[in-house]
C-alpha cells in the first residue's frame, strides 16, 4: 500500500450541452485557474494494477468579463467550493523505475460554499455564500496519464494530466451547464510495506 500527497492545478469553467457558450452580449465567459490538494491511498489488486481512493478540497469554476458602454471593464471569478472523493483505477504500464501509468474513475464531489471576486477598475468585492440552487452531490467521470519515480525505498514521486467531467448538472433546474476542468497535478507517495515494485 502506499500513502499519498498530492497538489493539482486546474483550469475549469463551464459547458452545455444544448447551447454554445464563449460570448453572450457584451460579456465573454472563458474558464479559471485554481489550485486544489488532498491525500490518497493506494492499494495494489495484481501486478501493475493499483486500487486508488483519496480526499481532498477542489475549487472550480469560471471567469466572466462584461464590458460597460462607459469603457469600463468588470471581472467576475466564481468558484464553487467541493469536498472530493475520488476511487480510480490506476495501470502502471512498465516495470522500470520511470513508470509510465493510465487512471479512470469517478470522484463524488459534495458542495461546501461559492465564492464570487468582482474587480471594477480599482473596487475588488469578495464574497462567500451559499448557493441553494446548486446540486449539492456531484459525481464527476476522471481521466488520468501520468509518470512516477521511486525517489528512495520509502519515497516516490508523480506527475500526472488529467481531465475531469461532471454528470450532473451544476443547478438544480432546467439548467443544462456541467462543470469541466483539466490539470497538472505533483506529488509524492510513502510505501507503508517493504517491496513497493512486487
Amino acid at each position: 500500500p502506499k500513502l499519498g500527497l498530492f497538489a493539482r492545478l486546474d483550469y475549469s469553467g463551464l459547458y452545455a450541452l444544448d447551447n454554445d457558450r464563449g460570448t453572450i452580449g457584451e460579456s465573454i465567459e472563458r474558464g479559471k485557474v485554481d489550485f486544489n490538494f488532498g491525500i490518497n491511498y493506494n492499494h495494489k489488486i495484481r501486478t501493475r494494477l493499483w486500487l486508488k481512493v483519496g480526499i481532498g478540497f477542489t475549487s472550480l469554476g469560471e471567469e466572466t468579463m462584461t464590458f460597460e458602454n462607459n469603457g469600463q471593464t468588470t471581472i467576475n471569478k466564481l468558484s464553487y467550493h467541493f469536498l472530493e472523493i475520488p476511487t480510480a483505477i490506476r495501470f502502471e504500464l512498465g516495470k522500470n523505475k520511470l513508470i509510465p501509468f493510465f487512471e479512470t474513475g469517478l470522484s463524488t464531489m459534495y458542495y461546501l460554499q461559492s465564492r464570487r471576486k468582482e474587480l471594477t477598475g480599482s473596487i475588488k468585492e469578495i464574497e462567500n455564500y451559499g448557493d441553494e440552487d446548486i446540486q449539492h452531490f456531484q459525481i464527476a467521470l476522471i481521466i488520468g496519464f501520468g509518470l512516477s519515480y521511486p525517489i528512495s525505498t520509502k519515497w516516490e514521486t508523480f506527475f500526472q494530466a488529467n481531465l475531469r467531467c461532471h454528470l450532473i448538472a451544476l443547478e438544480d433546474s432546467n439548467s443544462d451547464q456541467y462543470l469541466w476542468s483539466s490539470g497538472l497535478v505533483l506529488g509524492c507517495l510513502l510505501y507503508t510495506s517493504p517491496s513497493p515494485r512486487d
